[in-house]
């Protein structure tokens, strides 16, 4: 069985549990990328053309491998064209979209060909772009034979939207297995939050709460990992409060690099809420690789969180924009070191029973496989 997986980007660093995919079951795995419709085949290179590689070369390359008859009976698009003669020549038997919005791009070609198709939800496609793309995400629930969700309340958004509930499958990416091995190193006022610096994130409220750890614990630090949009907004709020010396702006790290961030750390933070535009976390691997690190989590009563953190038992949430309460459950751990440790090693130990991602890649190989015989 050919498998392929179609997902916008090649390796972003912010999306690793895509790169965990090819290790999904099946005889051969095919990589294209590069676009909802793809551009590239990794390891083979352009199969599609794009502003990007509308160049003669590409087009001589190209063009012959398309069939007119299908263009002018609009059957496809020329994109749309070249990506089917692709999935041909490789054989592809399943293809797994990755994002909402992949899916739909997918759709017109995969039902031409009957190849089934899987649509792997993770987060703003089904939060924020719900709105814009609600009908077709119906058509797609309707025409084919699973969908994935990775939190509870994604998968009751999908049963929703017309999915019949044994076809709407929950599997959390899981964690990089590395981070069960991180040895802690905590010095009891050190804290780590790591990911993109985006509205769902709102790591200015991270900032806004560890202002007023550190007005108890002057000595206290907060390692932030990541970048976006928002990172120089925050690099300012950390000069207005006077923070420059307690926070270190890291920049995009390894992830060996977080694993040794995660050893000195008493705690890891993140302050998820919902964004003005709707968009939502799916559930965060950044949460997971910290519980598996045997860090409490300390964050929001939010999405997929709230499916992987045991509120008082392997961390502590609050409630979205409250940082008042995000402060006192900072300073909690600080003022009970032996708690804050057995805390984290039960948040470890729950996520390694029930969020592995062995067990996400069981579950999305046996969901391949069902589609592969029409089950």
């Amino acid at each position: 069985m050919n498998l392929a997986i179609i997902s916008p980007g090649q390796n972003a660093y912010s999306e690793t549990f895509i790169q965990a995919h090819k290790n999904i079951e099946a005889d051969n795995v095919f990589f294209f990328y590069g676009g909802v419709i793809p551009t590239y085949l990794e390891n083979e290179g352009i199969v599609n053309i794009s502003a990007r590689t509308l160049n003669t070369r590409t087009l001589i390359n190209l063009i012959p491998k398309i069939n007119p008859f299908r263009i002018l009976k609009k059957k496809f698009s020329i994109k749309e064209e070249l990506f089917a003669q692709s999935l041909k020549r490789h054989h592809i038997d399943v293809v797994l979209a990755e994002f909402g919005q992949t899916g739909v791009a997918c759709l017109n070609v995969c039902n031409y060909l009957n190849i089934p198709l899987i649509t792997h939800f993770h987060g703003v496609d089904i939060t924020a772009d719900l709105e814009r793309y609600k009908e077709k995400y119906k058509e797609l629930i309707r025409k084919t034979p699973y969908v994935v969700g990775v939190s509870k309340e994604m998968r009751e958004t999908l049963i929703s939207l017309g999915g019949e509930p044994d076809r709407v499958i929950y599997t959390p990416c899981g964690p990089n297995p590395m981070f069960y091995d991180t040895t802690r190193k905590a010095d009891g006022t050190r804290f780590v939050c790591v990911g993109r610096f985006v509205d769902k994130k709102a790591p200015y409220y991270v900032i806004m709460a560890f202002k007023k750890v550190v007005d108890k614990y002057p000595n206290a630090i907060l390692d932030m990992v990541g970048t976006g949009p928002l990172y120089d907004t925050c690099i300012n709020l950390s000069k207005y409060f006077n923070l420059t010396r307690n926070i270190n702006f890291t920049g995009v790290k390894t992830p060996n690099e977080i694993q040794e961030l995660h050893s000195k750390a008493v705690a890891y933070v993140q302050h998820s809420i919902t964004a003005g535009n709707g968009d939502k976390e799916g559930t965060p691997v950044g949460v997971m690789e910290a519980s598996a690190s045997a860090l409490p989590v300390i964050s929001t009563l939010h999405a997929g969180i709230k499916d992987v953190v045991i509120n008082g038992e392997t961390g502590l949430l609050c409630e979205e924009h409250d940082i008042d309460a995000m402060a006192k459950n900072m300073i909690w751990v600080i003022e009970n070191h032996d708690a804050a440790l057995t805390m984290g090693e039960k948040g470890r130990i729950y996520v390694k029973d029930n969020f592995s991602l062995e067990k996400h890649i069981s579950i999305l190989s046996s969901t391949v496989e069902k589609a592969y015989n029409r089950i």
